[in-house]
């Protein structure tokens, strides 16, 4: 038995080891002008932003690292130096995990010159063939916003440059199903929202095989699937969790009373300054049925009990946007905004600024949404709440 498990085991390490190396970049270099110094290399690898550093020696560099997919990166000889402003700066390059070289010279590094990312190659010809329109686009919605108002014509103008947008990303994605910056072109088409999300979905999930595999596709994948179950007339995904007084609750045990999701944060000011008046709306129309559900993208416990107590919304249903198992894995982590980020529920309806508000009715059918990235505001919620409680 021992040395079937230490067969496996052997199995799973040489896999790992064969893994990795598939996933080895190594991007080898030239500066015309500098014989010696270092480089700054940034990109992103398993989730993680990495900050790499080498050598100048004799006008040539090596870096070499892991990629889990094609990562967009970044360049520079100062690493308090990465803007467009410094002459030896250099960004929207895609490194592969393959072998690369890359040449510079001095004071305009803009000018470099790729080899060996055939992803580089792809993000050029897509990114070239929608300068035209985008730079039409971005002339005309200054000028929309120097004037605060848009002329017929100007409209016209830019629903056509965006539809061209829109064809060149589309017929990209049809051509290069196999390139990772199809995953790109998909968010482009989803940017506009003239191209329902269901129509990308299909989209993504038309690429290779290989392609859905990356972590880009997987996570724009989630998200699709989060906006589309999440919208308004859905009914809402059942989830658990347990209460801030450790209870057990899920979503359908409040089934036929109205509820309120409140995302919020102990960190954030303006859903500090919102509760007073989610408080208001609990205490008019608690005895009609209301329910608040008050999910909290904390990612720290005591921070969130202490607000919960400070802010008075004790009689609130008060969970966690994170599952139990999350809060483990974010005990040592120091950065509670870009955690608050990771949070299952905010994932699982799609929401990005906090505060927000969705209002579900008594079927589980989501009836609202409201917040600074939805069509509604809050301070509709009181109104709406109205008209839909004379109704029963």
């Amino acid at each position: 038995m021992k040395k079937m498990v230490t067969c496996f085991l052997a199995i799973a390490l040489i896999n790992t080891i064969h893994a990795e190396q598939n996933n080895i970049f190594r991007l080898k270099g030239f500066i015309a002008g500098i014989e010696s110094g270092k480089l700054y290399l940034r990109y992103y690898s398993r989730g993680k932003k990495n900050i790499d550093s080498a050598i100048i020696k004799n006008g040539r560099f090596l870096f070499q690292g892991i990629l889990d997919e094609p990562s967009l990166a970044e360049l520079s000889d100062d690493r308090t130096k990465m803007n467009k402003e410094y002459a030896n700066y250099c960004s929207g390059f895609y490194l592969d995990p393959a072998d690369m070289t890359l040449s510079l010279t001095a004071g305009s590094f803009n000018r470099f010159q790729l080899e060996g990312s055939g992803t580089n190659k792809e993000y050029t010809i897509f990114n070239q063939s929608l300068q035209p329109s985008l730079e039409k686009i971005d002339l005309l919605q200054k000028k929309n916003q120097q004037t605060n108002s848009a002329s017929a014509s100007d409209l016209d103008s830019l629903s056509s440059y965006i539809s061209l947008v829109e064809k060149t990303a589309s017929d990209f994605i049809k051509k290069h199903p196999r390139s990772f910056i199809s995953i790109k072109a998909i968010q482009r088409l989803s940017f506009y929202n003239n191209i329902k999300i269901d129509s990308c979905l299909a989209l993504l999930n038309k690429l290779d095989v290989n392609v859905k595999k990356y972590p880009a596709a997987l996570k724009l994948k989630e998200n699709y699937i989060a906006s589309i179950t999440s919208a308004i007339g859905q009914y809402s995904r059942e989830f658990s969790r347990k209460d801030v007084n450790g209870k057990n609750i899920s979503l359908s045990s409040f089934k036929g009373k109205y509820i309120l999701l409140d995302f919020w944060a102990s960190w954030c000011g303006p859903c500090r300054e919102l509760t007073p008046q989610i408080k208001k709306l609990y205490t008019k129309y608690q005895a009609k049925g209301l329910i608040v559900i008050a999910v909290s993208c904390d990612s720290k416990y005591d921070d969130w009990r202490k607000a919960i107590s400070h802010d008075g919304i004790d009689s609130f249903v008060n969970v966690l946007s994170f599952t139990d198992a999350d809060m483990i894995f974010l005990k040592n982590r120091t950065n509670m905004f870009e955690a608050s980020f990771k949070g299952e529920l905010r994932k699982q309806f799609n929401l990005m600024p906090i505060p927000a508000e969705i209002l579900i009715g008594k079927t589980g059918r989501i009836i609202g949404r409201y917040g600074p990235d939805e069509k509604a505001d809050v301070n509709m919620l009181d109104k709406e709440l109205a008209l839909l409680l004379e109704k029963d």
